[in-house]
């Protein structure tokens, strides 16, 4: 069994707390993490994408992972550079404790159930914008551009706002995630969430079409395009589902 992130993140956040306020290179960590823990077969192993071998063991792959995940995951970690990373000064100068060994520091994050198949589509997709140099800087945020121009296309409910519901886009589902930052409750719901090529063509299409068949059931501008609609789950579901017949997921909690 491969080792786990819930294993490798504690080691990362403490190169990383040790080294504030400098920066550390992703070469640098992945040295450090392999001195500091012993793989097995299964983590010597490469991983395969698309049914082809990589050329990089599957531990080094879960090492960019965390780091992908936690730069997107906000006050975190810090990516300051092309692969370069660093702990944040926030964390440091708040009551957040230092990490130590077998101990991730106490960050909340929200949980959010997400339907199997996009979990494991997701988890391909991060594979495969991981490949090349440097792979995990293709691990990207919405706001830097990029042309990889695949993602998903969302529907999210919350009873916190029971007769409304939000769509959006995202490379991945973490842009979904971050909406539990929204309501003290952390409550948001997945309604459904299709695979797209295009995310952004996919969400004006989707936003478009619940404009033409709910009109004024929009919320109201606030500068952008608005991503709210007072409609019901299944009327959102179902377009969504209709436009998206063949990648479209639905939680089943």
């Amino acid at each position: 069994m491969t080792t786990t992130q819930a294993t490798l993140r504690p080691h990362i956040h403490q190169l990383l707390f040790d080294n504030f306020p400098n920066s550390v290179s992703l070469q640098d960590i992945l040295s450090y993490v392999d001195s500091n823990l012993e793989w097995d077969d299964e983590d010597r192993t490469p991983p395969t994408v698309d049914g082809v071998p990589q050329n990089y063991p599957s531990w080094n792959r879960n090492v960019r992972n965390v780091l992908g995940q936690d730069v997107n995951r906000r006050g975190v970690l810090l990516r300051t550079a092309r692969g370069m990373y660093a702990w944040p000064t926030n964390s440091v100068d708040s009551s957040l404790p230092r990490p130590i060994e077998n101990e991730t520091p106490q960050i909340p994050i929200a949980v959010m159930q997400f339907p199997e198949e996009i979990l494991s589509i997701m988890s391909q997709l991060r594979d495969d914008r991981l490949l090349g140099e440097d792979a995990v800087e293709e691990v990207v945020v919405e706001s830097q551009g990029n042309d990889d121009t695949r993602g998903i296309v969302y529907v999210l409910w919350s009873p916190s706002f029971p007769d409304w519901v939000v769509t959006g886009k995202g490379i991945d589902e973490d842009r979904c995630r971050a909406y539990n930052t929204y309501t003290p409750h952390r409550d948001f719901e997945v309604v459904g969430i299709s695979v797209v090529d295009n995310r952004s063509l996919a969400e004006e299409n989707l936003q478009n079409t619940l404009d033409d068949e709910f009109p004024n059931r929009r919320g109201e501008s606030s500068g952008r395009r608005p991503e709210w609609f007072r409609i019901t789950t299944e009327e959102a579901y179902e377009v969504l589902e209709r436009l998206n017949p063949n990648s479209t997921h639905r939680s089943s909690s």
